[in-house]
């Protein structure tokens, strides 16, 4: 594949499209495998067993790997490898994956040796139930190996990233959803004991780690690159030392959401059974607009940062950063709007299978919401934790970090028994706020404003924008419900029209309506739509 063109300004969405589309192959297909787990699983002991086992090797990939790794290798490749050449670069990239399969693989052999200690520590409540407990530690050391895969895997990403190269790195996790997917269709299939089923389950994470590694190392060839790596004078080589140095406020400072989820699982784990299962699968449609939008905005970001940083463009850089966030409010702000007041409807025909039964739906359905009240504030994190890193300052996303982590704590402590799996969701909202709104402003500082009036204008027109479209799509949804009752079709296709038909639109009535606003926004995304309708002859 071609080196793809970053835009040195503007252009964001152009640049972000195509990892929009593959981000979007893998979100759909891993709603898929959510389903079948779902089906599978429902809200159960076994369920929650499995939520809390994968979860140990997650929180560890995205504080370690995917998140303080990628954070802190992409600017110091990029600097090496703009300054130095493509040799230098390639040693760096060498010792780096050497050094963080060492770190892992470490991290790895005590998170197995001491599984029930691990356990214990996110999932106090197990503890009354032995069951639950054994087989959460029993798939925590089958799932461990999860995390030195997927750490090669992001230092893999970060070349390619540094590269241009971002479209087989943003699709190469559909792979690792196509063969979680396989794996469940064909334990679905051979088996009714939902134990047997995690166990197999389990063991298709490994698998699936490295089918998501391998297809991406092709494309290092294409780079000019080689995949191998090496320890010698590794801990000499200053790039090293500097993404060390980066690394450790980075382990605070990219991993709030993660961190969340963790005190969440403490509190959740002493709710009884099947208030994890519905934390994690509102967790997984909450992250989904994060995926498509603040993840493609972010890595487009992220590279775009780390070459301003290293020309000293502080002006280029503040241009950018200003228009990633508007970016992010235009698209993320109807997505929660819409999610909100379709929320049960859009869990009942993504969940509602098998084992997953009404209940469940109505509890997700309430907890999603409550996460939704922080999507804007999460996706923003997304665009604005780069430009820290990129100027060598990431002690503001480790203070904005710790500040939510404690709000969050707080609220939680206080609130948890009463409110329940919803109340615990509704935390995490709070204390991403919190972080996104310390990053904004020491952002604004380090970069002389971030275009204050434009944001406050953006912020007005496209909220505005997206609370009247929510309402449109309740108020459709609302009078579909009962002719669709009456219609006699089947629990399928009801379940898809009474979805999508408001979601489509929603869609049209939020376009209409940021046309009539005139927001500055939307040209961008209304000329690549006019681009694609235009190659498709219509």
């Amino acid at each position: 594949m071609a080196e793809e063109t970053l835009p040195k300004s503007g252009g964001q969405l152009a640049a972000a499209g195509p990892i929009t589309l593959a981000v979007l192959t893998s979100r759909v297909l891993g709603v898929l495998r959510e389903t079948l787990f779902a089906a599978l699983f429902g809200a159960s002991w076994v369920a929650d067993a499995y939520v809390i086992a994968f979860r140990i090797p997650n929180l560890l990939r995205d504080m370690f790997a995917e998140g303080a790794l990628s954070a802190a290798f992409v600017p110091v490749f990029t600097d090496r490898q703009t300054n130095e050449g493509r040799d230098s670069a390639q040693n760096l990239f060498r010792l780096a994956l050497g050094a963080s399969l060492l770190a892992t693989g470490t991290l790895t052999l005590i998170a197995v040796t001491f599984a029930g200690t691990v356990v214990d520590l996110i999932a106090p409540g197990f503890a009354a139930s032995g069951e639950k407990h054994d087989l959460a530690v029993q798939l925590t050391r089958v799932m461990m190996p999860f995390l030195p895969v997927i750490s090669a895997t992001a230092l893999v990403m970060g070349v390619l990233n540094a590269n241009r190269r971002f479209f087989v790195p943003a699709i190469a996790p559909a792979l690792f959803n196509v063969v979680s997917i396989v794996a469940g269709g064909t334990i679905y299939l051979l088996t009714d004991d939902p134990i047997r089923a995690a166990w197999a389950w389990s063991g298709a994470v490994i698998l699936a780690g490295l089918a998501q590694l391998f297809v991406q190392v092709p494309q290092l060839g294409a780079a000019g690159y080689r995949f191998g790596l090496s320890l010698k004078g590794a801990w000499q080589d200053p790039g090293i030392r500097r993404i060390l140095s980066l690394m450790g406020p980075a382990v605070l400072g990219l991993a709030i959401v993660q961190i969340n989820i963790f005190v969440n699982s403490v509190f959740a784990s002493k709710l009884g059974d099947g208030p994890l299962s519905h934390l994690n699968y509102a967790f997984r449609l909450y992250y989904l607009p994060i995926g498509l939008f603040g993840v493609a905005l972010g890595t487009v970001s992220a590279t775009a940062a780390a070459e301003a940083a290293a020309r000293g463009d502080l002006a280029g850089l503040r241009h950018q950063t200003s228009r990633a966030i508007r970016n992010v409010l235009l698209l993320t702000l109807p997505s929660a709007a819409g999610l909100a007041v379709l929320s049960v409807p859009v869990v009942r025909l993504i969940f509602e299978y098998g084992r997953f039964t009404a209940t469940d739906t109505a509890e997700t359905a309430a907890v999603l919401c409550a996460y939704l009240a922080g999507l804007v504030f999460a996706s923003s994190g997304k665009v604005l934790s780069p430009v820290f890193y990129a100027l060598n300052r990431p002690r503001f996303p480790v203070i904005a970090s710790v500040c939510g982590v404690l709000v969050n704590l707080v609220f939680n402590w206080v609130f948890y028994r009463r409110l329940g799996a919803w109340g615990l969701a509704l935390g995490s909202s709070l204390g991403t706020l919190t972080s996104a709104g310390i990053q904004l402003a020491a952002a604004g500082r380090l970069l002389g404003g971030l275009d204050g009036r434009e944001l406050a204008g953006s912020v007005l027109k496209l909220g505005l924008a997206a609370l009247v479209t929510g309402g449109a799509a309740f108020g459709i949804h609302a009078a579909l419900e009962p002719v669709l009752a009456g219609a006699g079709l089947g629990k399928a296709p009801a379940r898809l029209l009474e979805t999508f038909i408001p979601i489509g639109s929603a869609v049209i009535f939020y376009a209409l309506l940021l046309r009539l606003l005139r927001a500055e926004e939307a040209d961008e995304l209304f000329g690549i739509l006019g681009k694609i309708r235009r190659k498709l002859g219509l």
